[in-house]
């Protein structure tokens, strides 16, 4: 059952992203090029009661250059925030690419470069004296 509530009563009009983000009733897609460190202010200001799902800027296959077509989708956990990233695959060559957060977020991680520096920074005041 979708819910009657939509972007535009919030306190964040997405308008201003119109080029970036595509919205739904009550889902927000996101390009992969967009870091998930945007999600935080949808987590600060109470935002997510939405899906999130990333997909790929440019959905088509960079082995042989045909449109990709879609398998369906998976979640993961951006800085500990669920969202939906879409699972692709070629007709004609039969990769399998998912969309993916590693130009933001390393290897055998899942927060972005960004919140580890803010976790070290935090640290760094809590050892100081007063």
């Amino acid at each position: 059952m979708k819910s009657n509530k939509t972007l535009t009563n919030n306190i964040l009009d997405l308008t201003c992203l119109k080029d970036i983000v595509s919205s739904d009733i009550d889902e927000i897609i996101f390009p992969d090029c967009l870091s998930p460190d945007f999600l935080l202010i949808f987590k600060m200001m109470d935002l997510l009661d939405f899906k999130v799902t990333y997909v790929l800027t440019d959905e088509v296959c960079g082995d042989c250059g045909c449109k990709l077509h879609s398998k369906g989708y998976y979640t993961r956990k951006p800085n500990g925030i669920p969202v939906s990233v879409k699972d692709y695959s070629c007709p004609e060559c039969g990769n399998r690419i998912v969309t993916n957060f590693n130009e933001f977020i390393d290897n055998y991680s899942v927060y972005t470069s960004t919140v580890k520096e803010w976790g070290v920074k935090l640290s760094e005041i809590g050892e100081e004296s007063y």
